[in-house]
């Protein structure tokens, strides 16, 4: 890939990036504004599952895209120099694809706990939101915390042994 090639696949990418992360945030914060107008809750209690999905996949686009951007065009760059013209196209739709998945489960378990939910969209029962905080507790020392944590750390800092990733 030419660096005119790079410069213009790059603006195109960022565009498209910053049109979408702006779509995304205008469709969050409306459906926000919806959710706290009054009486706004209970419509949000049993929404159709395509609803749902667009509502996760925005929030998650808006809060991921951000973060994941730099790294999407730090690779974008090796890539060109490479002369790999697929690898970075690749590693945008694998987070895509990622973000997607997630926003489909989430939307799934939402759609499926609806009925447990009260008009604030938290859980109705006292000790179903008990036990969640505390699952949510227990995983931050659970093994799979921190093999996540090694997986998923940028290439620029060094890899850290299970012991310093502890808090």
């Amino acid at each position: 890939m030419t660096e005119e090639r790079f410069a213009a696949a790059r603006f195109a990418a960022v565009f498209g990036a910053l049109a979408l992360l702006a779509a995304c945030w205008f469709l969050t914060a409306s459906m926000s504004a919806d959710f706290y107008a009054p009486g706004g809750g209970a419509a949000w209690r049993n929404p159709s599952y395509g609803v749902l999905f667009l509502m996760w996949g925005a929030m998650m686009a808006a809060m991921m895209a951000p973060s994941a951007a730099p790294f999407l065009l730090l690779f974008w760059r090796f890539a060109a120099r490479q002369k790999d013209e697929t690898a970075a196209p690749a590693a945008a739709g694998g987070y895509f694809f990622a973000w997607g998945m997630f926003s489909a489960a989430a939307a799934a378990i939402q759609r499926g706990a609806a009925d447990a939910l009260d008009d604030s969209m938290a859980l109705a029962d006292s000790p179903a939101r008990a036990a969640l905080f505390a699952a949510a507790g227990i995983y931050q020392w659970t093994p799979l915390k921190f093999a996540c944590l090694r997986g998923c750390r940028p290439p620029a800092y060094p890899a850290r042994s299970r012991r310093s990733a502890r808090p």
